[in-house]
């Protein structure tokens, strides 16, 4: 590669294309065209990884990044890279690994397992993550969640911020496992310590960690305190982590405004961004969508399908079983077969959800018998793949998975019995032949061509029974007597009973068929008279008995007679049987016709008395309304009268008001001089209070006809009642106040 074409690889690099990064890393890992450099090899598998890479891209990004930690001594970060790789490969396509890549993997392992230790012996926290890492995840090591937590414990108390990330986890009961987290109702509730793990998630952060910044940012971390009093905090971290370009963090922000019409936009622009990071939630979100549109459309299916494809290839499928499975059955219904078949064993390796067992069960049944509805081989090892691992999930089964392993253990013996039979086992294959034979099994219908082929193969092997059933199915349904008589004879000479007896029956058919009179009459009278094998049948016995006749047998003139006149007795017996029948449906149309008329005279009976009913009941309504009436024209006519006494009281209370105001004005004349007196008694030295209380109260004309009077003139009226004005001020004002 000379310059121009490395400089336009490293362009092409630097916009992100992703074969062009992986290539730069390879150039770089190996000193190719530019200068050995493991920092850089670092830098763009790095890159890669942060960008939207496939699943066989992310995989030799891992593997060529954790090499390079390795030639660089960093061995702790090594190891988890490898790890990474492997588990990717592992869920995939690890069948497909190079023996020289698997050996170089495998050595680097061991190699590196060695320094870790030491480090963790030496208190290395780098090392002890690591170590945890292992014992978490189960890789290499024993699985060990107790080793696990104490290890990450050591490394967070010395600030490893991903350990004490992974410690938060442990602390709200989230075991990682693969590419997800997951939550195990009777494992891990022990380290439930959501104090600790707030501790462990905000000193996680602080250090700059994205994931602990979306720790912090998720309603699962606060839903023991109060949501709505820290949500300014909790959308402080998702935009921290968002400012990061952490694809969850976008989605956590449409989550949180997605039911908001005010933040609608905020919503959409934070959903679509999430998308174009390949957000395994966020494309779940869209993608299911477009599975629940109605009518089912493939157009919407199949756009499902390239958000799932996403969500598969960044290995976090586990998480979201129902809605793979639901795009499996989508596709059936489709009848797109090979999809569904494709999506049905992608739902089965959700091997920690536990509702994988479903799509388990459901595939054992497809592989086992249901096979030829989507145009697939029988495959009796995958069916019984699934079956032991829905039975065997390697975890507790929980109640809602009951039915469907009861189901793989009820189907687990007839795939033993497939799988012995296709091993070459004769009494296995008879069995199996007799499922489809007899069609009892509600998963296997009745089909004889099936079944006589799995006859064939037992009888093949040396089973008698086989050749007996084999010798019924070419006789009594093909009507191959010659197949069915070399049949029948092996088992016969095997010494099988049945076939025995049916062996001579078969004969005389055979030499019947080629005009052996004598035979023709033994078989009209198999016919005439019915076995085990034949049903009787006397219209096909005449017919042998009239060839045996034509072909020169003496006897088949009386068998002839004999079976005719059966048949004019079944005539008759059928005839005398119509008219019995007859007269029986007569009879029965008779009752019918009585049970009709008793009906109709009950219903005409149930109308009368209704109506009856009714008229009563209207009768007691108008007598009732009658009654109301009269009620009501007699409060009227009492109002009335009631009215009238009122009108009669007011006119009496008129009258005595009139004669009162005529004994007020005689009152008021006789009661002027007293007025005059207290008037006079208020010039002359009443109180200023009471003068003007009663000279307001007095009205212009009195005021006018005292001023007439003399003080003198009401001085002599005082003196001759012998009262002082100044001494009895107060009794006056007294007065006063009474009048």
């Amino acid at each position: 590669m000379d310059q121009q074409e490395l400089n336009i690889l490293i362009t092409q690099a630097k916009e992100g294309d992703i074969p062009s990064q992986l290539k730069l890393s390879a150039l770089y890992y190996v000193g190719e065209d530019v200068e050995k450099s493991y920092e850089k090899c670092i830098f763009w598998t790095d890159t890669v990884l942060s960008g939207n890479c496939s699943l066989v891209q992310s995989f030799e990004a891992y593997y060529r990044s954790a090499f390079s930690y390795v030639l660089l001594g960093k061995c702790a970060e090594g190891i988890l890279r490898g790890f990474k790789g492997y588990d990717i490969c592992g869920l995939f396509y690890q069948q497909q690994l190079s023996d020289q890549l698997r050996n170089q993997f495998f050595h680097f392992i061991d190699a590196s397992l060695q320094q870790i230790k030491q480090g963790v012996d030496n208190g290395d926290p780098n090392a002890q993550y690591v170590m945890g890492r292992l014992y978490h995840e189960g890789w290499f090591v024993e699985k060990d969640y107790n080793k696990a937590y104490l290890l990450y414990e050591k490394a967070a108390q010395q600030g490893h911020d991903k350990a004490q990330f992974d410690l938060g986890m442990f602390c709200m009961g989230a075991i990682k496992e693969g590419y997800a987290y997951f939550v195990d109702y009777k494992e891990e509730q022990r380290f439930i310590n959501y104090d600790l793990a707030y501790s462990m998630f905000l000193n996680s952060a602080k250090q700059g960690n994205v994931f602990a910044y979306l720790a912090m940012g998720h309603r699962n971390l606060w839903h023991w305190k109060e949501y709505s009093s820290h949500k300014k905090d909790i959308l402080l971290w998702i935009n921290k982590a968002r400012d990061r370009k952490a694809p969850l963090a976008s989605f956590l922000i449409y989550e949180e405004y997605k039911n908001s019409l005010s933040d609608f936009n905020l919503a959409s622009d934070c959903l679509k961004e999430a998308i174009d990071r390949n957000c395994p939630d966020a494309l779940d979100e869209i993608g299911y969508v477009f599975l629940r549109r109605e009518p089912l459309e493939l157009e919407n299916i199949e756009t499902a399908e390239n958000y799932y494809d996403k969500i598969y290839e960044s290995g976090c499928h586990r998480q979201y079983f129902r809605h793979i499975w639901s795009l499996s059955w989508c596709f059936l219904k489709l009848k797109q077969f090979e999809k569904f078949l494709l999506w049905a064993t992608r739902a089965s390796e959700c091997d920690r959800s536990q509702n994988y067992m479903h799509a388990l069960v459901e595939l054992a049944k497809i592989y086992l018998y249901d096979y030829q509805k989507i145009n697939i081989e029988q495959d009796i090892k995958k069916s019984k793949e699934c079956c032991l691992k829905a039975i065997n999930p390697g975890v507790e089964i929980h109640k809602f998975n009951i039915d469907y392993v009861k189901s793989a253990k009820e189907l687990l013996p007839i795939i033993e019995l497939f799988e012995k039979g296709q091993a070459g086992d004769a009494e296995a294959q008879y069995q199996v032949a007799n499922l489809y034979y007899l069609g009892e099994n509600e998963h296997f219908k009745r089909d004889k061509e099936v079944a006589k082929q799995w006859f064939l193969k037992s009888a093949q092997n040396g089973y008698i029974e086989s050749y007996y059933e084999l010798s019924k199915i070419v006789f009594l349904t093909e009507g191959d007597g010659k197949t069915a008589f070399e049949y029948c004879q092996k088992a016969a000479e095997k010494g099988h009973k049945k076939a025995q007896v049916l062996l001579p029956i078969i004969q005389n058919f055979v030499i019947a068929s080629q005009g052996d009179a004598t035979a023709q009459c033994y078989v009209g009278m198999y016919y005439e008279e019915g076995n085990e094998f034949i049903k009787q049948n006397l219209e096909k016995a005449e017919s042998w008995y009239k060839k045996a006749m034509l072909n020169g047998n003496q006897n088949a003139a009386v068998l002839l007679s004999g079976v005719q006149m059966k048949l004019n007795n079944k005539e008759s017996e059928a005839q005398r049987e119509s008219m019995e029948r007859m007269k029986r449906e007569m009879e029965s149309m008779r009752e019918e016709s009585e049970r009709n008329r008793d009906a109709a005279e009950k219903s005409l009976a149930e109308a009368r008395k209704s109506r009856e009913d009714a008229e009563n009941s209207h009768r007691q309504e108008l007598e009732k309304i009658r009654e109301e009436a009269e009620k009501v024209r007699r409060d009227r006519e009492a109002a009335e009268r009631e009215r009238e006494d009122a009108a009669n009281d007011l006119r009496q209370a008129q009258q005595e008001r009139d004669a009162m105001v005529k004994n007020t004005i005689s009152e008021k004349e006789s009661k002027s001089l007293i007025v005059r007196i207290n008037y006079t008694l208020i010039c002359l030295g009443a109180s200023e209070p009471w003068k003007r209380h009663y000279t307001a109260e007095m009205s212009e004309d009195l005021y006018n006809k005292l001023s007439l009077a003399s003080e003198y003139e009401i001085k002599c009226f005082l003196k001759n009642r012998g009262e002082d004005i100044r001494s009895n001020d107060s009794f006056y004002v007294d007065e006063i106040e009474i009048e």
